[in-house]
């Protein structure tokens, strides 16, 4: 679905597979983010990790979502265990005080269980599929059933490069593409993977200061996948309004 809009926007999605490990360098990933005032939606398996206390407790405005893998998500898992899952690990996040409204897809398929992420109150589904065109000014999502909305990165970090163009510059040129064409780019960013290499970390901070100098500029805006979420939904309400209109006034 396209939304209309006079700026490029960014989208971070950060999946943290194993909070307890690589705490370092995780911390050292969320202060770079608070320093520059850049939100993201952070996704964790762990609600009881440090990570998640201090993004609850980030003034910067980050999502927690929930992280899902293949152990309990895949679609050849039983109903009953994905729902007995799903309602521990959101309840346990919940009581931490996170506002989880997304679930994010590590290494699976959501399967038919989307009424269920309706009554835990998740309407965003970040799946793990690429959709690596960025030329219109779309989010690369698109409504599944009763109000959930399913968004797919454009581009995983880190991944490979040709051997010409380094990390840094890679992300540059999306950067470059989202404001020129007043584009969607969202990120689906390995915390783990990146941890363990350097040129990828030095990629992401040459990144976040290039996004901070474009935001001071009001060429771009970073905003995580709930507000995504919220302004779709607020169009096709409108649309759906303005539809009814024209049918009467006919």
């Amino acid at each position: 679905m396209t939304m209309l809009q006079t700026h490029g926007r960014l989208l971070l999605s950060i999946d943290v597979p194993n909070p307890k490990t690589n705490q370092q360098a995780h911390a050292q990933l969320l202060s770079l983010f608070d320093q520059h005032h850049i939100p993201a939606t952070w996704s964790l398996t762990d609600p009881t990790s440090k990570l998640c206390q201090r993004l609850i407790a980030s003034a910067t405005g980050h999502e927690v979502a929930l992280l899902a893998t293949n152990d309990w998500a895949a679609a050849g898992v039983g109903r009953t265990r994905f729902a007995q899952q799903i309602t521990a690990r959101l309840g346990n996040m919940r009581q931490r005080g996170a506002d989880v409204s997304t679930l994010a897809l590590a290494d699976c398929d959501l399967g038919d269980h989307i009424d269920l992420l309706v009554k835990h109150r998740l309407n965003v589904v970040r799946t793990c599929d690429l959709k690596p065109s960025i030329e219109a000014p779309a989010v690369n999502a698109r409504s599944l059933r009763y109000g959930v909305w399913q968004a797919n990165p454009h581009v995983e970090i880190p991944h490979a490069t040709r051997w010409w163009r380094s990390p840094a510059s890679s992300l540059s040129r999306l950067l470059q593409a989202a404001t020129e064409q007043q584009a969607v780019v969202h990120l689906r960013i390995d915390a783990d993977a990146v941890a363990q290499d350097v040129r990828w970390t030095k990629a992401l901070e040459t990144l976040v200061t290039q996004a901070t100098r474009l935001v001071e500029h009001e060429r771009l805006v970073i905003c995580p996948l709930r507000a995504i979420a919220s302004e779709l939904g607020q169009t096709r309400t409108r649309t759906r309004r303005n539809a009814s209109v024209l049918r009467r006034a006919a």
